[in-house]
């Protein structure tokens, strides 16, 4: 599909993905192709819209809670905008729990993803 009308395009889908992901969105980047704004366009070897996410209401045979689907949405947006993976290299980030952050500084991981969005605001 084409969704040139919109800056970003999303699904809701019942469908139960594979290790447990709620979402997959396209990174926003200012080098590569995909993310917020992102013009319909030629990539690997047809026409995508790479302004888009998708979010599932089913996990592991179960229903997925309203709060959970609301993290995940902005969760994935957030990428959307321009806020990278934790981990590089496999296209998919682990999951991780409050401890983790308190251990990592949120302070530090927050503003990794805000000078990352930030930089993809500015050119947009």
């Amino acid at each position: 599909e084409d969704y040139d009308a919109f800056c970003l395009s999303y699904m809701f889908t019942y469908r139960d993905f594979e290790k447990g992901t709620l979402g997959l969105a396209w990174t926003g980047d200012l080098k590569n192709a995909g993310g917020v704004c992102e013009k319909n366009g030629h990539y690997r070897g047809s026409m995508k819209s790479l302004n888009t996410g998708i979010i599932t209401l089913l996990n592991y045979g179960k229903h997925v809670p309203p709060t959970v689907s609301h993290v995940t949405l902005a969760h994935e947006i957030g990428h959307n905008f321009g806020s990278p993976f934790r981990e590089q290299g496999n296209g998919r980030m682990r999951g991780f729990g409050t401890s983790e952050l308190e251990s990592l500084g949120i302070q530090k991981f927050l503003g990794t993803c805000n000078s990352k969005i930030r930089d993809t605001l500015g050119k947009l």
